[in-house]
């Protein structure tokens, strides 16, 4: 849980234009909060963070889908509620996964790259 939470801080401080790197908070150095965001998330990534974003998609959509089967099965008729704990930890690779996947398509390949004159709308 204190992973998540870290998780979630150091997403935070980038949406307010900070990001983390060696337990040092760095300022974004050109353009604002979410033209950085978008420029990292359209840049290529290392192949290790590539498999984790596919991981944590993966991961995501198992506990959406565990909590999908109540509804899918009252659809047809049978009852099913599902023990509380399946429910608390599908909720949770739903956070994960969503968290991690974000957390890993916006790390780059090359840093310098983010400071190019490139649009991130394309035009």
């Amino acid at each position: 849980m204190i992973i998540i939470l870290k998780i979630l801080y150091v997403f935070g401080c980038m949406f307010l234009g900070y990001f983390v790197m060696d337990n040092n908070f760095y300022k974004f150095k050109k353009g604002n909060n979410m033209n950085q965001f978008l420029l990292r998330w359209t840049s290529p990534s290392p192949l290790l963070f590539k498999r984790i974003t596919s991981l944590c998609t993966a991961l995501a959509t198992a506990g959406g889908g565990i909590l999908g089967i109540p509804s899918v099965m009252a659809s047809q008729g049978i009852v099913l509620a599902l023990p509380e704990i399946v429910t608390k930890i599908a909720g949770y690779m739903i956070a994960a996964g969503v968290v991690g996947g974000i957390i890993s398509k916006i790390t780059v390949e090359d840093p310098s790259q983010l400071t190019t004159t490139t649009s991130v709308t394309g035009k």
